[in-house]
């Protein structure tokens, strides 16, 4: 709908990406997947993420992500997903990151994740 254009939505494609959502979603789609690393996703703002999550989230579908960063600023992304999870009330998600894979569910039980119904 955008491109690979860096900048925010207007309303009226933030609207015709939601159609496309609900639209897939109707259709047998499992959910949405973002690789916020690669463009254009990496411009995508979280308010715009959790927007489309929710039309997910009204199918009972999973947001799967490739988070934004995975070294340095790994748990401002873990955060970012969460944020987006929690906000669009989804039902599941899957971070996608090797280093999380690794130390994933150990910082899960640490910071009281674990025991949440989508952790399980």
């Amino acid at each position: 709908i955008m491109g690979s254009e860096d900048r925010p939505p207007t309303a009226e494609e933030l609207g015709q990406m939601q159609d496309a959502v609900e639209r897939a979603m109707r259709d047998g789609a499992w959910g949405i997947s973002t690789g916020l690393i690669y463009v254009p996703s990496k411009y995508a703002a979280t308010a715009e993420l959790i927007a489309l999550a929710r039309q997910v989230a009204q199918h009972d579908g999973i947001y799967v992500s490739h988070m934004r960063n995975e070294g340095t600023r790994l748990l401002e992304s873990i955060d970012e997903t969460l944020r987006i999870v929690f906000s669009s009330f989804s039902k599941s998600t899957i971070i996608k990151s090797t280093i999380f894979r690794f130390i994933g569910f150990q910082l899960m039980c640490q910071c009281g994740f674990a025991t949440l119904p989508w952790a399980a």
